[in-house]
């Protein structure tokens, strides 16, 4: 197994290094790019100021997206 490396991500105009194995890196990427425009949105949209309330914001809409889509998944296994 390869040792996690450094890589950097732009969230929200701020830079963060993060630990990733290296076979995670392009997912880790996208986490992180869908994050920031999800950051941007909210932040252009005016309903939300402040770094750690656009972040909580964006958090609990991924999160609800996420469930959303578990809840469809299991609705469709339960029809097969």
């Amino acid at each position: 197994m390869k040792q996690p490396e450094t890589m950097t991500v732009h969230i929200l105009d701020k830079e963060y290094h993060l630990t990733c194995p290296e076979d995670k890196r392009l997912e880790l990427q996208q986490a992180a790019d869908y994050l920031d425009k999800m950051m941007r949105e909210i932040r252009s949209s005016g309903k939300a100021i402040g770094v750690e309330r656009i972040a909580v914001t964006a958090a609990l809409n991924i999160t609800y997206e996420l469930l959303e889509q578990k809840s469809k998944k299991g609705a469709q296994q339960k029809l097969l």
